[in-house]
């Protein structure tokens, strides 16, 4: 099974913390979610994250709120983890601590190894883990998830991510194309699929992902 992950972080920093995170399944599954404990500090210092990732964000954050747009939806935080109005039910949510984020990944990923999606994978296919660019977000994955090492992932979880942009230089494609661009050009028909109706919403995580999926389609066959 391949499932892929974006995160979206308070900067390209050593010390950076994670914003938002998105995982999408092959077979559809979603999980989005926003945290609320990330270093406000590095956000507001880092002009470009508090413009492109701010304005991107889905939940009201009255930390940030300045930096948001006007139609954000307004969760209330005693509601976090709860579906919200305006997210298709397909979409697992999380709003809160990095904490309450690790137990609600796990609990998400753990539902995409039960024996429903199992007998769609190999013996011994562990799920493999796709990012995009993802030096940055496969360390923060392997925090949220397991909060110490890659060693400490989930057993079905692969410890190897595989790596978009790579794919796409093997295939000679360059590496930074804009994903939208290319897929609007080889199958204009996944931009209508776009989760939330936030077609082609670069630097929201749920987009991000959605794209890095629509792609790895386009590659496969080529």
């Amino acid at each position: 099974m391949k499932i892929f992950f974006d995160f979206e972080f308070t900067g390209l920093r050593q010390d950076t913390t994670p914003v938002s995170m998105a995982m999408i399944s092959e077979y559809g599954p979603k999980f989005y979610a926003e945290f609320t404990d990330f270093d406000i500090s590095q956000f507001e210092s880092d002009d470009w994250v508090a413009r492109n990732i701010g304005r991107n964000l889905l939940f009201k954050n009255e930390a940030i709120s300045s930096y948001q747009s006007i139609d954000v939806i307004d969760k209330g935080y005693e509601n976090c983890g709860t579906q919200y109005t305006g997210l298709p039910d397909e979409i697992t949510t999380a709003f809160g601590p990095l904490e309450f984020v690790r137990e609600k990944a796990n609990e998400f990923l753990q539902r995409m190894d039960d024996s429903k999606y199992e007998s769609k994978r190999g013996i011994d296919d562990r799920i493999k883990m796709w990012g995009d660019c993802l030096a940055y977000d496969w360390i923060l994955f392997v925090q949220v998830i397991t909060g110490t090492t890659a060693i400490d992932l989930p057993m079905e979880i692969d410890y190897i991510p595989m790596d978009l942009a790579t794919l796409l230089w093997v295939k000679g494609f360059d590496p930074d194309v804009s994903r939208e661009d290319f897929v609007f050009e080889h199958y204009p028909e996944m931009m209508t699929e776009l989760p939330l109706g936030i077609v082609g919403n670069k630097h929201n995580a749920l987009s991000d992902a959605y794209m890095m999926k629509c792609m790895e389609e386009i590659l496969s066959t080529m």
